[in-house]
């Protein structure tokens, strides 16, 4: 024990500069992040919906919290409505989460929400702790605290408490600490530690079983861990490639035994072998790999020849992708996932996340990977040139090229995979450095001062690009909810009946609500109201396509019978409007148009004569700028409730309550124009007009259906109807 303290402080001593600038790099990284998750000085619940995912996920925590130890009912009827939203995976992120901002909540007497906040802001600078592990293990320790130190202030990494409580903070911890247990596990087998080996892989497996059970998508990224294995069954000799193999074997094993006893213990739906949940597929998945990387240290451990074993698995391996293909069972399952991975599911195309990182330009790239983004692909190239003239890569180059190059990839199709290459970013760019430092004092030391020296230089240019990399958050400000949007669910919550408990999500409520898909998640949460279209996944489709489909009916009688079916009470206008490209009902199949996904219209295409028609446009625009008289027909069966216009830079919200209506029957001369015209003056003091033409039948009798009623409103009052005749008015 003393001389453990002895050597601790020669550490700290020898060290001293190194540790005081870290601590100071980290308190202004966590500076940086706090500016964007002010969760102690502002409202924790605004800031915690400010993202729409973010929304859904506080909904999770809220029940976690009410209902725990037990884990919250795999179903919420206040998703979804009336179908009901089944969670496609166990809420383990939001159990987590709710666990420990508790146990926080009570030492430090906060709110438990504001308690999440703090676990979100300090679980996100942990991720620098496994991506330090994991440079340390690919490039040494120069290069894994220089990558350390890039990650800390990264705008992609720094920027992620803006998610809020969504999972993806748990991912960007998780999915770096797979990378380096691997890489420890592989070191510590070649060096014979086999009770360290045996915790990596345990440590590893649980890492990857955790984030499947927190994103279905990430499957690809953990299966990436294979690729490198599979390239160095024909390069690296024997030793290697075993140590390879058993390191993946180990991984994957424990994770396979991971999800096999949560599928025995939690009630997460396993029963089927598909992907759009968590299934047996994905037991079956990494039961797979695990086997592969078994099976192969078994026969290399054997007597067989490397050449003979390399045949072996090259046929294996291609036997398998040729039953992949054929099997039309097997195709089916492995090519939807594939496309729900790029975000090919509903609305996947058309979240920011799951668009191309080039869409509509590299600005974005630049901002989120730092403007030292151009050198990552050349430290890349000059790293392979270095092992081209040597004749020789590691396994751990080997890993470095095929998962830096497979997350560049699939980054490029899709954002969603751009925390997990920004990982190999910051590596990439002190590795840049060190390389460029390194050839400097190769070809110029003769040059250099004498009192210089590489570490020094290394340290100063490392702070230096520091800096550079963390100019883009100067500008970051927290996230923030559309105030027109939570005036509207705080309308909702104190003027509309309650539907029943918000809390108990099993139990279906009296009556749902529609909206835009893109505000479901936040006005679910904020108002306590069940929507129709909530939830974006294979599971919430239902609701989505019900939604879609109302937003787009032209004909009013048809779309309050539409409402009347689904149980739907209330229904809300905005500038938001959304059709979907491609056939609603086949998202997600392999043989599905995979771009098809909701869209949002452009400004000049709400001119089409077709959309005027629509509910969508109906039950916006007449409100926000009347249009021309004839061009569009009043509403009979939505009486507008209330606008909400907090915010004048923000577009309006418009809440209308589907009513029956009251009947209007007016006799006159046959063939004769009437109009039925009332004045309805809004709660934010705007007087609309309200006006029905036509003309009496061959019987001299015009009827029509009429929304308000002649008394005054709480919010939306109106005055009586004034009927016009010809050019008499009654």
């Amino acid at each position: 024990m003393k001389n453990i303290k002895l050597r601790t402080i020669a550490y700290c001593q020898n060290n001293l500069y190194a540790i005081i600038a870290f601590v100071l790099l980290t308190l202004a990284s966590f500076f940086l992040r706090y500016r964007v998750l002010p969760i102690l000085t502002q409202n924790a619940t605004l800031l915690l919906t400010a993202d729409a995912d973010s929304a859904s996920y506080l909904r999770m925590f809220d029940l976690a919290v009410s209902h725990f130890p037990r884990m919250p009912a795999s179903m919420d009827y206040y998703s979804s409505y009336p179908w009901g939203f089944a969670y496609v995976l166990p809420p383990i992120w939001p159990y987590i989460l709710a666990s420990l901002s508790l146990l926080v909540s009570a030492i430090a007497r906060i709110d438990v929400r504001q308690a999440a906040g703090i676990i979100v802001l300090a679980l996100g600078m942990a991720a620098t702790v496994p991506i330090y592990f994991l440079a340390r293990e690919l490039f040494g320790k120069r290069i894994a605290l220089a990558a350390a130190a890039f990650a800390l202030v990264l705008p992609d990494f720094a920027l992620l408490p803006a998610l809020g409580v969504d999972h993806h903070i748990a991912d960007a911890f998780l999915i770096p600490s797979v990378f380096a247990l691997f890489l420890v596990a592989q070191r510590l087998f070649i060096e014979r530690h086999i009770r360290g080996f045996v915790l990596a892989g345990i440590f590893g497996g649980m890492a990857i079983a955790a984030s499947m059970m927190m994103s279905l998508s990430l499957i690809l990224v953990n299966s990436m861990v294979a690729l490198p294995v599979i390239v160095a069954l024909f390069i690296l000799d024997r030793e290697d490639v075993k140590a390879a193999l058993a390191s993946l074997g180990a991984l994957f094993g424990f994770a396979t035994l991971t999800l096999v006893i949560s599928a025995l213990t939690i009630a997460w739906p396993a029963g089927g072998f598909e992907f759009s949940k968590l299934s047996y597929f994905h037991i079956a998945a990494f039961g797979a790999i695990a086997a592969f990387g078994a099976l192969g240290y078994a026969l290399l451990a054997g007597r067989i020849k490397l050449s003979h074993f390399r045949i072996i698995a090259g046929v294996a391996i291609l036997t398998a992708l040729a039953l992949a293909v054929a099997v039309p069972a097997v195709s089916h399952v492995l090519l939807k996932g594939y496309w729900r991975s790029i975000g090919s599911y509903p609305l996947g195309m058309d979240t920011f996340e799951l668009t191309p990182l080039f869409k509509p330009d590299a600005s974005w790239a630049q901002r989120f990977f730092s403007p030292l983004l151009f050198i990552a692909p050349i430290a890349v190239l000059w790293l392979a040139a270095r092992d081209w003239r040597r004749n020789y890569v590691s396994f751990k180059h080997i890993f470095f090229y095929v998962i830096f190059s497979s997350l560049g990839f699939y980054t490029i199709t899709v954002r969603y995979y751009s925390d997990f290459l920004s990982v190999f970013l910051v590596i990439s760019y002190a590795l840049f450095f060190f390389l460029a430092i390194d050839y400097i004092f190769s070809q110029f030391k003769d040059y250099l001062p004498a009192s210089l020296n590489a570490n020094s230089l290394f340290a100063l240019v490392t702070a230096i690009a520091v800096i550079v990399v963390a100019y883009p958050l100067t500008g970051a400000t927290p996230g923030r909810v559309d105030p027109n949007l939570y005036a509207l669910s705080r309308y909702m919550q104190e003027h509309t009946p309650s539907p029943g408990d918000f809390s108990n999500p099993s139990k279906k409520p009296s009556y749902g609500i529609i909206c835009n898909w893109s505000w479901s998640f936040q006005l679910e949460y904020l108002a306590e109201r069940a929507c129709v279209s909530t939830g974006n996944h294979e599971s919430g489709i239902n609701g989505i396509i019900a939604a879609e489909k109302f937003y787009q009916i032209q004909d009013e009688d048809e779309a309050y019978k539409t409402l009347r079916n689904l149980g739907v009470r209330y229904v809300v206008g905005d500038k938001k409007f959304s059709v979907w490209s491609g056939d609603i009902a086949r998202i997600g199949e392999p043989s599905a148009n995979p771009n098809a996904a909701a869209r949002v219209l452009r400004q000049e295409e709400l001119n089409i004569e077709e959309v005027r028609r629509t509910m969508a446009y109906r039950l916006c625009w007449e409100v926000i700028k009347p249009p021309p008289e004839g061009k569009v027909e009043p509403l009979h069966h939505f009486r507008l409730l209330y606008i909400s216009d907090a915010d004048a830079n923000s577009a309006p919200f418009m809440l209308f309550e589907a009513v029956k209506g009251a009947r209007l029957t007016i006799n006159a001369e046959p063939n004769r124009p009437v109009a039925v015209r009332t004045r309805i003056c809004a709660n934010n003091g705007r007087v609309l007009p309200f006006r029905i033409m036509g003309r009496t039948n061959a019987s001299g009798i015009f009827s029509t259906v009429v929304p308000y009623p002649s008394e005054t409103g709480e919010a939306v009052k109106s005055e009586p109807y004034r009927v016009q005749v010809g050019y008499s008015s009654r």
